[in-house]
This record gives C-alpha cells, sequence and structure tokens, in this order.
C-alpha cells in the first residue's frame, strides 16, 4: 500500500477477500502508483480495473498475483465500471 495514504479501515487479506467476493461485496487497494484498484467478483472471474487497466482472473491467479495485497471494503458509489449493456448496446450502434 502506498504509504502517503493512511487509513483507518479494516485491513482484509486475499484469503477474506475471495470469499466476501462471493456475496457481491466489493473491494479496493492502493497500487505502488497511488492509484485505487478494485476487485469484484463477476461470472466466476475476478475482475481487477484501475484507470489504467482492467483484468480477468480466475481464482488461482487472483490469489497468485495479489496475496500480499491489503484490500478495503468498496463503500464508494459504484463510478469506475463501466455498465457493460450499456456498453455493449452502445458499440452496437452504428457510427457515421
Amino acid at each position: 500500500m502506498n504509504s502517503s495514504i493512511v487509513s483507518q479501515e479494516q485491513v482484509y487479506k486475499i484469503t477474506e477477500v475471495v470469499e466476501l467476493m462471493k456475496d457481491n461485496i466489493i473491494f479496493y487497494s492502493i497500487d505502488n502508483r497511488g492509484r485505487k484498484v478494485i476487485y469484484v467478483l463477476k461470472n466466476k472471474k475476478i475482475i481487477v480495473q484501475s484507470n489504467a487497466y482492467k483484468l480477468s482472473l480466475d481464482k488461482d491467479e487472483f490469489i497468485s498475483l495479489y496475496k500480499n495485497e491489503e484490500f478495503y471494503l468498496f463503500e464508494e458509489e459504484n463510478e469506475a465500471f463501466v455498465d457493460e449493456e450499456k456498453d455493449k448496446e452502445y458499440y452496437s450502434w452504428e457510427h457515421k
């Protein structure tokens, strides 16, 4: 976690996160560049998204890559994610 960001929030470990995401709980962490990274379970894949990238990982990949991360509950309005249905609809339009 970026040392310039101080948090009074509860820190969750990877095993807790994997279990709690099954209940549609969204988590975040702060990467080494100070960016918020969001984690959500969708269709048995863990979506990892920041303003710089988006990944879709299976449980084992997620644990392998993020086992040392500190996670926090994501309680803000979910603005970081694009509504996939609206996204599909938008890209299905013919743009001229």
